[in-house]
């Protein structure tokens, strides 16, 4: 069976964005490490003289910390029309799940962080409808949060292997999912980095926001489809509040 990678990020509500996106890149083993990484580093090498500067989209869009020479306009521009171009032509879907964070908490009153397990849970099943369309297998990988939200995010996974989902049966899930693995951000994690760039793209194209030098059309041209189409439910889902009895009933025990 093929062999993939799901990287995943989340963007999390601000003054301007209403919205909570876990989103990320799906790719399969062979082009991450034999096209994604030695690109990437070639990029970093060719701007900062090495590997080791990390790439976050929010540094890099305001020119702070290593990315201060990009307060050079023109260094700027030809930075950005590279990594685009990088982008355009590795081969990777994204795929994405939102929810209206301030109607979710009012509407269920949730425990702390449960937002982000509905968010999982969500994109695990598309994320399984990929792998099956591709008969392959395929791993999980999350920038590393605190010790409880990790733990909290392992068990939902290892719930589903067991238990499947309401979409998918134990069976078909552990057919599909290998392991999750979770990583610290300084461990310069190219997979991670770059999905560091598609929930806060997916946001902005929601919100109409500014398409910072048309880096969102990486991601948004990307988005997992079946056949052209359907991308608004197995590639960029927005989760909606239906009633609170529907979502109780589920078996990961969302709330308690």
């Amino acid at each position: 069976m093929a062999d993939y990678l799901l990287f995943l990020d989340e963007a999390n509500v601000t003054s301007t964005n209403p919205f909570f996106c876990l989103g990320g890149i799906i790719i399969k083993r062979d082009e991450y490490e034999n096209v994604l990484i030695p690109a990437i580093n070639a990029l970093k090498i060719k701007y900062f003289n090495n590997t080791s500067v990390l790439f976050h989209y929010t540094d890099m869009k305001k020119n702070k910390e290593d990315f201060k020479i990009f307060l050079d306009g023109n260094l700027r521009v030809q930075f950005w029309n590279e990594f685009n171009n990088i982008l355009k032509n590795i081969d990777f879907v994204t795929i994405g799940t939102y929810l209206e964070y301030s109607t979710f908490q009012e509407t269920f009153k949730p425990v702390k962080n449960k937002h982000y397990s509905v968010a999982f849970i969500d994109l695990m099943n598309n994320y399984i409808t990929y792998l099956k369309r591709q008969k392959a297998m395929g791993a999980v990988v999350v920038e590393s949060r605190q010790w409880k939200e990790n733990t909290d995010i392992q068990e939902v996974f290892h719930e589903i292997l067991i238990s499947g989902t309401a979409l998918y049966s134990s069976v078909e899930s552990t057919q599909h999912l290998s392991t999750i693995g979770f990583i610290i951000k300084k461990d310069n994690c190219i997979g991670l980095q770059i999905a560091d760039f598609v929930p806060d793209s997916f946001v902005r194209t929601i919100n109409g926001s500014k398409n910072f030098y048309n880096v969102s059309n990486n991601f948004m041209n990307k988005i997992f489809a079946i056949n052209g189409k359907y991308q608004d439910i197995v590639g960029l889902h927005k989760f909606r509040v239906v009633s609170r009895r529907i979502i109780e009933t589920n078996r990961h025990g969302i709330f308690t």
